[in-house]
């Protein structure tokens, strides 16, 4: 199961958002902990070097997130970070 304390061991860090933010060596990640009737499980997203400019979104201003995966198994956050967090060039 993925939680916040999982996160904070990988090196997650909550933000004024309240959100879990992991800053790679190459990109930046973001997760929301959702908990519903079943597991706990984490929704992961990449950040994006775009910033929100849409007038009426609740985001605006913040950096543009693309979704990248739900995580629920042990160690799947820590395999998506290895995966995700490659160099762009």
């Amino acid at each position: 199961m993925q939680d916040e304390k999982t996160l904070e061991l990988l090196g997650f860090q909550k933000d004024k958002y309240g959100d879990m933010v992991f800053v790679g060596q190459h990109r930046t990640l973001v997760t929301h902990v959702l908990r519903c009737n079943g597991p706990v499980y984490v929704e992961l997203f990449l950040v994006s070097d775009k910033i929100d400019e849409r007038e009426l979104s609740p985001t605006k201003g913040r950096p543009l997130l693309s979704r990248i995966k739900d995580c629920c198994s042990n160690g799947s956050v820590e395999r998506a970070i290895k995966k995700y967090d490659l160099s762009t060039a």
